[in-house]
């Protein structure tokens, strides 16, 4: 099934993705990494960059917008969902998630 994800959608599904979990749910987020990560290219593309660290010791990144489309298998989808709705449902959905929750949830 294909999703039109944005660069911040990119960055930030890994972050919600299981960390820990039997064999299977490892295997297919590892795959779902591999389809989403930025190039060296994209990064180009997009003219990607960090800032360095503020005096707090935090950065941003920032880009240009550009959607991608990708193609994921029920598999790949249930989980994100799962992810997600548990995200949602322990009320720690983000700025940067919420678009995710809406793409795969709604």
């Amino acid at each position: 099934m294909e999703k039109t994800l944005t660069i911040m959608d990119r960055v930030s599904l890994p972050s919600i993705l299981k960390k820990e979990a039997d064999y299977k749910t490892i295997i297919i987020n590892k795959d779902i990494r591999k389809k989403i990560e930025l190039s060296q290219d994209e990064m180009l593309e997009v003219n990607f960059k960090t800032s360095p660290p503020d005096i707090s010791g935090r950065s941003f990144s920032m880009w240009e917008e550009k959607d991608t489309v990708i193609d994921f298998t029920e598999m790949e989808i249930s989980e994100i969902k799962s992810c997600l709705t548990e995200i949602e449902s322990h009320k720690r959905l983000t700025e940067e998630t919420v678009h995710l929750y809406e793409l795969f949830c709604i």
